[in-house]
Parts: structure tokens; sequence; C-alpha cells
């Protein structure tokens, strides 16, 4: 019998993301599953604590960014 473990994708979390309105560090503030994409795809939001703007993206469980779009 073997046991097989699914590896879990790191979803591009420890990115370092800058904000383009201040040039803060942005931080990860919530991570879901992807409602359209299913559980291959994470929806990230980024909040920037200087200020208080919001991005969204969503990236592949590799940490590619879907469609190629940017933060």
């Amino acid at each position: 019998m073997y046991i097989v473990l699914k590896r879990l994708g790191n979803f591009g979390a420890h990115d370092l993301v800058s904000c383009k309105a201040c040039g803060g560090q942005m931080v990860l503030t919530r991570r879901t599953p992807h409602p359209t994409l299913g559980t291959k795809y994470e929806e990230q939001r980024f909040t920037c604590p200087q200020c208080q703007r919001e991005v969204f993206r969503s990236v592949d469980e590799n940490g590619e960014p879907y469609g190629g779009e940017q933060v």
C-alpha cells in the first residue's frame, strides 16, 4: 500500500509587493480559494499599512499570477 501526499502550493504567499500609490510595503491580509477558478487558484488581498490601499490578485498553486495580471 502506498500513501500519496498532495504537495500544497505556496500560492506566492511570501511575495513582497510594493504599493503603487505610496511606495510602502504591502501586507498579505487575506487568502481565499478562488470563487470561479477552483482550488488550484487562490484570490489574495494585499493592504498597504501606510495608505490603506488594497489590491487583489489571483494566483495558481505555484504562485504565478493568473492570466499575467500584475499587482
